[in-house]
């Protein structure tokens, strides 16, 4: 809609407007149409007089372009260069509601990529934070295994027995299985944190066993 001098609100394509521009031939407007009023839309102001403006919602959701006569790449020629649009999750309270949350956000847009054959992807506040959290026990995996290794070579260097080195590595992992229990019963989040303190539990565990 479109405000008129005295305040009203006016529908852009009733058909009895005296320019052509505002009459709609079909279910969507020409892109002489919608060059015309895309560039009002999206810096009219909502107001009691007309609601539906763009203003604030959805001024920053196309690709400006200081080239374009739209304001917005590639608008003029009927083409939306760059788009965003905005989702919702419902409440998030706990660790596992914002992971949870990610791999859904994650799941649409891969479909919609997929169907459409756009490049999409999701974008949130806390997404920065909680993407470390969908990989966390391939993390866990590599960080204990590599200081198993470790820990099996360097015994084997300075102690000379197979059968000792083994042993030491085996006490070591056993201590850390410990750790991850208690962490369980006592209902401690598996997140980064946690995940460099039973890193760091390797280290003390092996300097009281040796």
């Amino acid at each position: 809609c479109s405000a008129d001098p005295d305040g009203a609100c006016e529908t852009c394509f009733d058909g009895n407007s005296d320019d052509p521009l505002f009459h709609l031939h079909g279910n969507r407007p020409t892109i002489a149409q919608l060059n015309k009023t895309l560039p009002w839309f999206m810096e009219a102001v909502p107001g009691k007089e007309c609601a539906k403006a763009g203003a604030g919602a959805y001024n920053t959701e196309l690709q400006k372009s200081g080239t374009d006569a739209t304001g917005y790449k590639g608008i003029g020629e009927g083409i939306v260069a760059a788009s965003r649009f905005r989702g919702y999750h419902t409440t998030l309270s706990t660790q596992k509601d914002y992971i949870d949350a990610l791999e859904e956000a994650k799941k649409l847009t891969a479909s919609i990529s997929e169907d459409l054959g756009l490049d999409v992807y999701p974008y949130s506040v806390f997404y920065v934070f909680f993407e470390q959290y969908l990989h966390m026990q391939y993390y866990a995996v590599i960080t204990f295994t590599a200081a198993a290794i470790l820990i099996l070579l360097v015994c084997y260097a300075f102690l000379g027995s197979l059968w000792a080195s083994c042993f030491t590595m085996a006490i070591v992992m056993a201590i850390v299985v410990d750790v991850m229990g208690f962490m369980s019963l006592l209902d401690v989040q598996f997140n980064a944190v946690s995940l460099t303190n039973l890193a760091m539990s390797v280290g003390i565990a092996l300097e009281f066993c040796i």
